[in-house]
């Protein structure tokens, strides 16, 4: 054969080729995104009519569909803090004609929150927004915390929509929906709008777990501190992401409510990010500052609720706590509970509130927690270190016990012996023996003196008794008052 001629037919048949791979390469593409578009597996164009849906657990893809497409006239917006509620639930509690949409968002910035809002707004529907504020949702700049958006489906244009046409990731949705619709639709969580992302039927629950994270916790986020962002960064956020609708929707009721972490939650705060802790303070009445302006809008705080948050049979980790607290949550805000509602008279307090449960939580050697107040002769006593000893005693520094009870101290190092005296006592301790000496006489103790952290602890009740003053316990389940008469 003629070289030449070799060479032309080669470049048809290439041709041919490669028109056939287009042309296949399209035929599938087309086919693809109409196979989307018939099943629309997230319902992003419209509300499942012939298959009984199997939503997504990717709420920041699955979110869109249904705040667009549903039927609705009050929304959950917020973290995993707020995925326990069940809108059935919520409904019952509320009243009326509720009819509540979840549209909550696991590890969501406010950010995030603010775009499933809009979508919710757009719709015209909105006549109730249940709303967690979460200080951490509030960090960093929208741009940031956007990256993980599908952003082409929080917008009004058409021709981006490829992105959700051509997602070979949908095909696994599709899977779903057919085999649900071929086998008659088994009820499951995926399919129950009402338990979709609830995550409390499959979660643990127990002090020992809270415990285990809280002391990991303060090793762990000893760090976390070192790039606090300023308070005014986090109020910009508010304004920009959350205020903007209350602003803009006054024919909109708002209920927003800060979920009840545990007490521990906080303490570590306290402890390993000082600048973030005080800033949530500052930061709740800032909100509350804002908020009070518009009829349209109550304020809850669960945070300091020693019912809940000194529970740690409640929680699954340090922060998230159980249905039956989403439960609680809705009834209070249901009925107006004075217990929880923010006002101009009370605002303050539940900070203060909060502060002192952290300042003066205990842990148990049952795994207890509970709030642990010290009087002398009526007036609160502050000790840096408390170490709660069975039902009724304490190990306290030694100087701190001295100038409470008016006694004076003298510590000798080498013998670590503690000699605490007043004008009517004289008392003698050594560190690791239950041995005291008072006036002279030998009694013994329950729990002896330790050295801890550089510091000489001695048993509280056991000192006053000695010195001749009286202690009473005051107790309940999640807190206790040690109060102690001296003799002076």
């Amino acid at each position: 054969m003629i070289p030449n001629m070799t060479g032309r037919i080669r470049k048809r048949q290439n041709k041919r080729t490669a028109l056939l791979f287009l042309t296949c390469s399209a035929g599938l593409f087309i086919a693809i995104c109409l196979l989307t578009y018939m099943f629309d597996p997230l319902q992003y164009y419209r509300k499942a009519s012939f298959y009984k849906p199997v939503f997504s657990t990717e709420e920041r893809y699955q979110n869109p569909g249904l705040a667009k497409n549903y039927t609705y006239n009050t929304i959950i917006i917020g973290t995993s803090m707020t995925e326990n509620f069940v809108p059935s639930y919520v409904d019952q509690q509320l009243g009326g004609e509720t009819k509540t949409m979840k549209l909550s968002m696991k590890g969501s910035t406010s950010g995030e929150q603010s775009l499933i809002a809009k979508l919710a707004f757009d719709t015209g529907q909105v006549h109730k927004v249940i709303w967690g504020l979460d200080y951490f949702a509030f960090k960093g700049a929208d741009g940031e915390t956007l990256s993980d958006m599908p952003m082409y489906m929080y917008d009004d244009s058409l021709f981006n929509d490829i992105k959700y046409l051509f997602n070979i990731t949908n095909f696994t949705q599709i899977g779903k929906s057919i085999y649900h619709l071929a086998t008659g639709g088994s009820a499951n969580q995926q399919s129950d709008l009402d338990y979709l992302n609830n995550w409390h039927i499959r979660s643990k629950y127990g002090a020992e777990l809270i415990l285990n994270d809280w002391r990991k916790a303060k090793y762990k986020e000893q760090y976390f501190g070192l790039n606090e962002e300023p308070l005014q960064a986090i109020e910009a956020n508010f304004n920009r992401n959350v205020l903007t609708y209350v602003k803009q929707h006054p024919e909109t009721e708002f209920m927003f409510f800060y979920p009840p972490y545990s007490v521990l939650r906080h303490e570590v705060w306290s402890e390993t990010n000082k600048q973030r802790y005080e800033n949530q303070f500052a930061f709740k009445e800032y909100v509350f500052q804002q908020l009070s302006r518009y009829p349209n809008v109550k304020l809850y705080d669960f945070q300091s609720d020693e019912q809940i948050t000194f529970n740690l049979d409640l929680y699954k980790d340090l922060s998230h706590h159980s249905q039956d607290i989403n439960d609680r949550i809705i009834q209070a805000m249901a009925a107006h509970d004075p217990r929880y509602l923010v006002t101009a008279q009370n605002v303050h307090a539940f900070n203060d509130q909060l502060k002192h449960e952290v300042d003066t939580v205990i842990i148990s050697d049952r795994n207890e927690a509970f709030s642990f107040d010290v009087a002398v002769d009526g007036k609160p006593a502050h000790f840096t270190t408390i170490d709660f000893k069975g039902e009724e005693e304490a190990l306290v520094p030694a100087k701190e016990v001295a100038q409470f009870l008016g006694m004076a101290l003298n510590w000798d190092a080498a013998a670590k012996t503690a000699e605490l005296s007043n004008g009517d006592s004289d008392i003698k301790l050594t560190i690791q023996s239950r041995e005291i000496n008072v006036n002279g006489a030998s009694l013994s103790l329950h729990y002896a003196p330790e050295l801890k952290n550089g510091k000489t602890l001695v048993p509280l009740v056991s000192i006053t008794k000695a010195a001749g003053g009286l202690s009473t316990l005051e107790s309940s389940p999640f807190h206790k008052i040690l109060n102690l008469t001296t003799s002076r």
